[in-house]
């Protein structure tokens, strides 16, 4: 009966990165949440400021002109409060409002004086205080005024104001109508004389002005904290030709204003924006206290970590691939010298060798074989070590030239040194504190690195002095390094490019043991490429006498 197919589970890899592409999109919705929920904050919050300031503003035309009523109410009140009984009355004396023009500013210096009159409409005559006025300003305010007086609707209210602020300096008008009842010649509530009074338009504005200020808040008192409205509101009034006619003490601008007509005809306009110390007070945050950048922050964050992420991911791959062609590797080098000690093994005890001399044959390749792997279990004995921080050198003074002499006659006995051409350049005299179980480790491992990767080329082993240090080297004719892997070399589990395609293999460990044995003696290991062929470097610390030679 076929076997049912196996199904297939996902690796560890793929739950991880799905894993981050879930929480790097779920960080970016958030994210873009987020910066939907302040730009809808800010648009929220402002068109909500913007509101307030509409309403100051409409809060300032409405007391304005409910100012302006009291102040005419008081200065008019008696001369205009009750109809006369006949149209052809007696009209009351002009001393009265003269008397009663008190809430009325006088102009500045230089500008011009305040005017109290009154206009007979039934025979457009005019009485003013002072008297002197100039007969063309009498003219001029008499036409004036009978032409405003005339307008559709003037006679139903009781107080008129008239801004006349096309010329430097604007003027106003405030006057009252005084109307009579019924009678044989006159219409039933007509208008029969004007009181009032002409001043100067900017003092006007600045003392109604300051009174409704000083007043009560133009805003909901909750919301202010008791605050003056200078403190809250920035307040100026314009001319249709741009003049200010008043401005806030420390005037600000803000986007967050409203405009308004004030003070009913000669287009006056005014526009109340709020002080920034007041938005920060009002029950709705500015755009600038949102934690958009903390938000935007934190996605930045996720996304690191995502990236950090399938990083160690992709380092963990590779790890586990190089382990993997370590494997490999060791199991394919562990196999060669295993068959041959089992062959010559399986000769000799079964004595199917014919003479002594393949008797000593069979026993030496088992005993050169046997060396081959005692050499590479130390090197994964080494590199063991040294990942796991285990002290594996103990310094001592050596003389270099005799140890690496012996370190190259024993190499030369191991199979790794088959048609090698090993010569050695040893300079004497030159002293090292050295392991020499690490020394011969070292040397070792780079020979047999030469032997695999340029064989059948000559190869010298060299010593000489480089100031306070000694050089051992390693040199070979082979066909060099690629710039790029001068240095990944070192690394655990590593080959170079050419050695990808070497037939000899390798398990990757060889030089990286090198440099940490180098490194743990305080020493340094370098690769670098020559005319020809490759020079691998191991720099020692060196013992000088007082005389400057070895010891």
């Amino acid at each position: 009966m076929p076997s049912l197919p196996t199904p297939s589970r996902p690796s560890r890899a793929t739950i991880l990165v799905v894993l981050l592409v879930a929480t790097l999109s779920l960080a970016g919705l958030l994210g873009y949440e987020a910066i939907q929920a302040t730009r809808s904050r800010r648009v929220t919050a402002e068109r909500t400021v913007r509101d307030y300031a509409t309403i100051a503003a409409w809060e300032l035309a409405t007391r304005s002109d409910a100012v302006l009523s009291g102040r005419l109410e008081t200065m008019l009140g008696q001369v205009t409060g009750g109809l006369a009984s006949s149209p052809y009355d007696r009209l009351p004396p002009l001393e009265l409002v003269n008397l009663a023009a008190t809430p009325v500013p006088s102009c500045g210096s230089g500008q011009g004086q305040r005017v109290v009159f009154r206009i007979d409409l039934r025979d457009r005559s005019l009485v003013t205080i002072p008297q002197n006025v100039p007969g063309e300003d009498q003219r001029w305010l008499r036409d004036t005024l009978l032409a405003d007086a005339g307008r559709p609707g003037t006679a139903g209210a009781r107080y008129h104001t008239l801004w006349l602020v096309g010329s430097e300096p604007g003027r106003v008008v405030v006057y009252g109508l005084r109307a009579a009842q019924s009678g044989a010649s006159a219409i039933p509530g007509a208008a029969i004389a004007a009181y009032g009074v002409l001043t100067c338009a900017r003092e006007m504005t600045e003392s109604l002005l300051r009174e409704v200020l000083a007043g009560a808040p133009l805003l909901p008192s909750p919301l202010l904290a008791g605050l003056p409205n200078d403190s809250v509101l920035s307040v100026a009034v314009t001319t249709p030709s741009d003049d200010t006619l008043y401005r806030s003490p420390a005037p600000e601008t803000s986007p967050f204003e409203a405009g308004t007509a004030l003070g009913g005809g000669g287009g006056l306009r005014a526009r109340v924006s709020l002080r920034r110390g007041a938005i920060e007070r009002l029950a709705v945050a500015p755009p600038q206290a949102a934690r958009l950048p903390l938000l935007l922050g934190l996605l930045v964050l996720t996304g690191g970590l995502a990236v950090v992420g399938v990083l160690q991911l992709r380092r963990e791959h590779e790890l586990a691939r190089l382990r993997s062609d370590f494997t490999s590797s060791v199991s394919h080098e562990l196999r060669t010298p295993l068959a041959q000690i089992l062959l010559f093994g399986e000769t000799l005890s079964l004595g199917r060798a014919r003479s002594d001399e393949e008797r000593r044959q069979a026993a030496g390749t088992i005993v050169a074989e046997a060396r081959r792997l005692m050499h590479m279990v130390e090197n994964v004995l080494h590199l063991s070590r040294l990942e796991r921080g285990v002290p594996t050198v103990r310094p001592a003074p050596v003389v270099l030239a005799p140890e690496l002499a012996r370190i190259a006659e024993d190499f030369r006995r191991l199979p790794a040194a088959e048609g090698m051409k090993l010569t050695t350049r040893l300079e004497p005299e030159v002293s090292a504190n050295v392991d020499a179980g690490a020394l011969r480790q070292i040397v070792l491992n780079l020979l047999e690195n030469a032997g695999k990767y340029a064989p059948g080329t000559p190869v010298t082993l060299g010593l000489e002095r480089n100031g306070s240090e000694a050089q051992v080297w390693v040199e070979d004719q082979g066909a060099g390094l690629a710039e790029g892997d001068l240095e990944r070399i070192w690394l655990p589990f590593t080959r170079g490019a050419a050695g990808l395609h070497a037939s000899s293999g390798g398990s990757g460990i060889g030089l990286a043991v090198v440099r940490a044995l180098a490194e743990a003696q305080g020493g340094r290991a370098t690769a670098a490429n020559g005319e020809r062929g490759c020079r691998f470097t191991v720099t020692l610390p060196r013992i000088v006498t007082n005389g400057g030679g070895g010891a």
